[in-house]
């Protein structure tokens, strides 16, 4: 399941979807935090919430 959710007292959006566990893919990521889990996000659901032009 993938959701996504805005923060409205500061427009930051919340995303939930499946922890990425592919450890190729992890070592791409750079500055992942320790506190942080990178989780995988359907381009479409991003589209719902990109900037307006």
């Amino acid at each position: 399941m993938n959701e996504a959710n805005e923060v409205v007292e500061t427009g930051d959006i919340v995303v939930q979807g499946d922890q990425l566990t592919d450890g190729e893919h992890l070592a791409q990521l750079r500055d992942l935090g320790v506190r942080e889990t990178a989780v995988v996000i359907p381009r479409a659901l991003l589209a719902r919430f990109a900037p307006k032009e």
